[in-house]
């Protein structure tokens, strides 16, 4: 498990972040440790409402509940899910941080790998989706971090980075994670409360009901598929 992390109560987020929280690899590396922290308390305001109009309620089904929100100067919507999951929180953040499962757990992923371990909580990911209809498969460079919160909730954080350890390949559209990724609360039951978040710029030309489709159909999907995969694992 990884070791708590301390001084997480106040955000420590400067507005540039906000606005490009895509840097390039080489900020991330003069100081990881703030920037993993950075990531973190991101991702723990956005969930909570900071800088969206408010969240509003999207569709629901078997217990997963999604939301979905627009950010102020951004033109990409935020999405919120929750739902239980019946196993442990270290069981489910083990199947979710697996590079291997990644394919598994959303059906247009079709390829995922680690670059690069950049700290002792953090990596460097590259993924590969699908094409939709006529829309042209997107690829991401993104940093994950996964920390336990001292409330002991653990958190995985996401955000795309540039850098020419991930080049760009002919047939791709370069799509950024802007902020993503999830909040593990364990209950009182030992299962877990499961909050994902994910705020994408695809990139390049996409359909609204291809935006539609996934920004709103595909949580639902991940975290039906996510249920399955802890269930049979064990």
């Amino acid at each position: 498990m990884t070791k708590p992390t301390t001084d997480l109560h106040k955000p420590e987020i400067i507005a540039p972040e906000w606005l490009h929280p895509v840097v390039d690899l080489s900020a991330v590396l003069a100081d990881t440790s703030g920037y993993e922290k950075t990531s973190i308390n991101m991702l723990l305001e956005r969930i909570n409402g900071y800088g969206l109009g408010g969240w509003h309620v999207g569709p629901s089904k078997d217990g997963i509940q999604v939301h979905h929100g627009d950010i102020k100067n951004c033109e990409w919507p935020a999405m919120r899910t929750t739902g239980i999951v019946h196993a442990s929180p270290e069981r489910v953040v083990a199947l979710l941080t697996d590079i291997s499962a990644a394919p598994q757990l959303d059906k247009f992923t079709k390829s995922a790998r680690i670059v690069e371990q950049l700290s002792p909580t953090m990596e460097l990911r590259y993924f590969e989706t699908i094409g939709v209809l006529f829309v042209a498969p997107r690829d991401f460079c993104s940093t994950t971090t996964v920390q336990t919160l001292p409330d002991g909730r653990l958190i995985i954080a996401s955000r795309s980075v540039t850098t020419d350890k991930c080049p760009t390949k002919s047939g791709f559209v370069r799509a950024q994670a802007l902020l993503s990724g999830y909040v593990v609360s364990r209950r009182d039951d030992g299962h877990s409360d499961v909050t994902m978040f994910a705020n994408v710029d695809f990139g390049g030309y996409m359909p609204g009901p291809v935006i539609k489709m996934v920004g709103l159909s595909a949580p639902i999907k991940i975290f039906q598929t996510l249920r399955t995969l802890v269930a049979a694992s064990s």
